[in-house]
């Protein structure tokens, strides 16, 4: 799976349900040519509407389409993120066309976590157990790791690991958390993983 089709999945895996549902609605309502049907879109999970999106409107504008979409919703967070790390790809892909080298491996430099951070968010279920691991590991202070437990939701608490140690942790940091989710989230590791190649 090409950078922006991962991207633009891992978005789209950042939607509730209901926001699912918005998010097509305003896709088929948009002005931009070729239209996209109702029909098209109405069963069409998040994959096949990442499909729909970059076989419409091609790799480049698909990420642009997508951003206006998001801002319509005033889903801005999320519309700023996409735009973030569709501008990082891009200057890697730049960087690695004027050394000669192909678009695809540039992109495919970036971290396995930072790729698929916001289906990370949003499917991990496990994270008093992955926070044990990290404090474990070192990867995490014990204040860092009694910060994050207090978040109520996984979902928070997610973010909060990505905000803190994987920020500031680097690449060691985000190693360890890729092991851990091996052996604590292994079913959804491996999805991420096919949707990769």
């Amino acid at each position: 799976m090409s950078g922006t089709k991962e991207l633009l999945f891992g978005t789209l895996s950042d939607l509730t349900e209901d926001q699912l549902k918005q998010f097509k609605s305003k896709l088929c309502d948009c002005e931009l040519k070729p239209r996209i049907r109702r029909g098209e879109v109405e069963k069409a999970d998040r994959l096949d509407l990442v499909d729909i999106l970059i076989s419409r409107h091609t790799t480049n504008k698909a990420v642009p389409v997508t951003i206006r979409i998001l801002e319509s919703m005033n889903c801005n967070d999320l519309a700023t993120e996409l735009n973030e790390i569709q501008g990082e790809l891009g200057s890697a892909r730049g960087e690695g066309a004027s050394s000669g080298g192909a678009a695809n491996p540039a992109a495919a430099e970036k971290h396995f976590v930072d790729v698929h951070r916001t289906a990370l968010i949003e499917r991990v279920t496990n994270t008093r157990a992955i926070l044990d691991r990290l404090l474990e590991r070192e990867v995490i202070t014990q204040s860092g790791y009694e910060e994050v437990m207090a978040e109520r939701t996984n979902q928070n608490r997610m973010r909060k690991i990505f905000s803190g140690p994987m920020h500031s942790g680097g690449k060691r940091a985000k190693d360890a958390l890729c092991e851990i989710l091996e052996s604590q989230e292994r079913f959804l590791m491996n999805e991420l993983k096919q949707l990769r190649g």
